[in-house]
């Protein structure tokens, strides 16, 4: 994943990745999940960034393109 976004990118200075413990948003859960959590700088990037690793396949929490 991180090749996937540092190459979409251009780099790794652009976004930042973390593994958290949460529940999913979809469904009942009483255990929670590890999901991978990126920040980037602005818009633009958070926009290409979720447009190439839904390209990919990936499920995300969030995955709203407007």
């Amino acid at each position: 994943l991180v090749k996937i976004v540092s190459t979409t990118l251009k780099g790794i200075s652009k976004f930042g990745i973390k593994i958290i413990d949460a529940f999913p948003v979809r469904g009942y859960h009483t255990e929670k999940k590890p999901y991978i959590h990126i920040t980037t700088w602005n818009q633009y990037d958070r926009y290409n960034a979720l447009k190439i690793v839904c390209e990919f396949g990936l499920e995300t929490a969030s995955d709203d393109l407007n």
